[in-house]
């Protein structure tokens, strides 16, 4: 059976609630590496329109599990249902960035600070310019070959996640007030997941993983070991 969710629709100008409505169906798509669209289906409503902005949530639970931007709305006059199509909300991010050579104590601040950067230059991605926090400090090394040359910004945070495990994450909704109204916005954190996964007797799938043995080349932050039964070989999986 389906965890029973909510999703609540903000207007994409002044980020105010359109109202919150009870999701039929959903297809919810994070993996960072398809960057796939997602899907909601709810009862028709003439008020929402591509552009607003959506929240989806849990039924009578403040966990946030996804938020995003509508691309598409598909109305079902028959159904009196509509679909809506999402982009995670990284992808405002969708656009070139200037990146060369840099090192430091800190890739997640390093991040953030492109981020800013990228939002004083772009006027549509103006949601993101109030809540956007590092909660850890990752050292590393960026290298080109190509000395200082462009990058999509989105392809810049998934090489993060694959070196360093690093993820941009909405962890909650944030509230202000513009002339007395209140508006909302994400919450967004760069940190990296220290999480450790022991996987056995069942069967995984993973994609678009790279397996080589690297036994030399170890303590990547991000990497998928797998030992024999008696512990004493073992290959490393790169993503």
């Amino acid at each position: 059976m389906s965890l029973a969710l909510d999703i609540t629709v903000f207007d994409s100008a002044k980020i105010v609630i359109k109202g919150t409505y009870k999701l039929f169906s959903y297809d919810i798509q994070m993996d960072a590496l398809s960057n796939a669209t997602s899907s909601f289906t709810i009862d028709k409503n003439t008020n929402i329109m591509t552009g607003d902005y959506v929240a989806v949530r849990p039924n009578n639970s403040t966990h946030l599990m996804y938020y995003g931007q509508i691309i598409t709305v598909d109305v079902d006059d028959s159904s009196n249902l509509m679909t809506l199509s999402a982009n995670y909300i990284w992808n405002l991010l969708n656009g070139d960035i200037i990146v060369g050579s840099k090192s430091g104590d800190s890739y997640e601040s390093h991040i953030l600070k492109l981020t800013n950067n990228y939002i004083n230059s772009n006027a549509g991605t103006n949601l993101l310019n109030k809540g956007l926090t590092n909660s850890t400090n990752t050292a590393f090394q960026v290298t080109s070959s190509d000395g200082i040359s462009t990058s999509n910004f989105i392809d810049y945070l998934i090489r993060g996640f694959k070196l360093h495990n690093t993820v941009f994450e909405v962890t909650g909704i944030g509230q202000d007030i513009s002339n007395g109204v209140p508006f909302y916005y994400p919450k967004i954190d760069f940190h990296q997941v220290k999480d450790t996964w022991n996987f056995k007797n069942d069967v995984y799938d993973f994609n678009n993983w790279v397996v080589s043995d690297s036994r030399n080349l170890r303590n990547y932050n991000n990497e998928l070991w797998i030992v024999d039964q008696a512990g004493t070989n073992m290959v490393l999986i790169s993503q």
